[in-house]
């Protein structure tokens, strides 16, 4: 178990560093949508976007990793993530925003392709269970801890997005400069077949659906109901 743990741990650095740009990113898009006078309709197309992006992305990362490997896909889609936060501070528009939170959904499906496919490869059946609990012990304790930094500065202004924009690059470092092994080039081609899914578990099925109408709401509109009056009011909370 430490062993496999050890042989993942600048993935899971690496993991660490880029939910939690993640989970700021995804907190102050809302807000500052909110802020900016964007319809409800707006936002929720915004989410919409995002998992639209995010479902293209679960579709193509095979053929990433396939074509390219695994820690050059993870640095391409780090790059292409850490530059979308800057360009939502220079271009506030509603549809520029749908736009780039459609390529931030594409950019980290396929990370998640990646790291999962990882840790899969890396693990075994004894340990799958542990491993995987691990990363997302990090994953959920990581996101919390980005969407607190929303704190640090005014949504208003650009610094947020400077700072998400930096954590997200940085996640590359860990993994790129890495010497244990990766996995190995996929040499068949993967196929989803929604069909058999269905008939395996119709309930599992149905129930990642629920759970996904769910959760898609809740990430794309909960979170900004952020009330006007903060829009002139010092920063932050409180001072």
């Amino acid at each position: 178990m430490i062993r496999t743990l050890s042989s993942v741990a600048p993935l899971l650095f690496g993991v660490a560093i880029l939910l939690t740009g993640q989970g700021l990113q995804g907190t102050l898009l809302p807000v500052r949508a909110n802020l900016e006078g964007f319809s409800t309709l707006s936002i929720g197309l915004m989410g919409g976007a995002y998992f639209f992006g995010f479902t293209l992305g679960c579709l193509r990362g095979s053929t990433l990793l396939r074509r390219v490997g695994h820690i050059r896909v993870f640095a391409a889609m780090t790059a292409a993530a850490s530059a979308v936060p800057l360009l939502h501070a220079l271009w506030v528009e509603t549809w520029v925003w749908w736009v780039l939170r459609f390529m931030t959904g594409y950019c980290f499906a396929v990370l998640y392709v990646v790291i999962e496919s990882w840790l899969n490869e890396q693990a075994t059946n004894e340990n799958r269970g542990a491993v995987f609990s691990a990363y997302t012990l990090i994953t959920l304790t990581v996101l919390a801890v980005g969407q607190q930094m929303l704190l640090l500065y005014d949504p208003q202004q650009m610094q947020l997005f400077a700072i998400a924009s930096a954590i997200v690059s940085l996640a590359a470092i860990p993994v790129v400069l890495s010497v244990a092994p990766t996995p190995r080039h996929a040499d068949g081609k993967v196929r989803l077949d929604l069909k058999r899914l269905f008939r395996t578990s119709r309930a599992g099925t149905l129930g990642c659906l629920a759970a996904g109408l769910s959760n898609g709401s809740f990430w794309a509109l909960a979170r900004c109901s952020w009330p006007a009056t903060r829009r002139r009011s010092r920063w932050p909370p409180g001072s």
